[in-house]
């Protein structure tokens, strides 16, 4: 049996690297998908000019065990030669306090377990993200000012 492994760096050989970048903003970013909802991800910008991706994919190799048909999610950090993509419908800034890295804000989405979420067939759920049991957005959870 494959062991499920939840949580893939971009390049893999840089998770040290991603995991020890200072974030100076969070940018909680709508990127249009097929299934008629957006996709959103989170860009911790890492400088004026760069950011780590938090996005969170369906596994299609987990299976879910609570959507029929459905798949675990998959968080995803990759290091970025940019601040937001072109491909971005809408964004919101979120404040941060000093000195946070990325393993803080990692740290923090694994404590409220937003890194067990599960996605449909269509690969929806990624809204789960940032979104508390209660329905609260991500400023709940993930605002650090």
């Amino acid at each position: 049996m494959t062991t499920f492994k939840i949580t893939h760096f971009i390049p893999s050989k840089h998770q040290p690297q991603i995991l020890s970048s200072p974030v100076t903003r969070i940018l909680a970013v709508a990127h249009e998908q097929q299934a008629d909802t957006n996709h959103w991800c989170f860009y911790l910008q890492s400088s004026p000019d760069t950011s780590i991706c938090l996005d969170c994919q369906p596994s299609y190799s987990g299976p879910s065990t609570n959507i029929q048909g459905g798949s675990k999610a998959n968080p995803i950090l990759s290091e970025l030669p940019y601040l937001l993509p072109p491909d971005a419908q809408a964004h919101f800034a979120l404040d941060v306090v000093p000195g946070l890295t990325v393993a803080g804000v990692y740290d923090r989405l694994v404590e409220h377990g937003h890194h067990k979420y599960e996605f449909d067939s269509k690969g929806v759920g990624c809204r789960l993200l940032g979104h508390g049991a209660d329905g609260s957005f991500a400023e709940r959870e993930y605002h650090y000012g």
